[in-house]
């Protein structure tokens, strides 16, 4: 049987990974956040900046998921 292991929720305001705000919005648009919050990670991903905002978003709480779990993708 399969369980929720980790979760993680985006929305206006902060980022939340297993109800804990790990990154809250300081910034003026929500694109800008979104790049702000790549940048922190330190992943080397160049099309990210080709996403629309959605897509971003995805992929980040992909990489935040992945983290918690200790799964790596490389």
């Amino acid at each position: 049987m399969n369980y929720i292991n980790a979760y993680c929720r985006i929305d206006h305001q902060q980022l939340i990974v297993n109800n804990e705000c790990i990154i809250p919005n300081d910034e003026d648009s929500i694109s800008a956040w979104a790049n702000y919050i790549y940048k922190s990670l330190e992943i080397q991903y160049p099309n990210f900046f080709k996403m629309d905002d959605l897509c971003k978003f995805g992929f980040l709480a992909n990489e935040f998921l992945m983290r918690q779990l200790g799964i790596s993708p490389r």
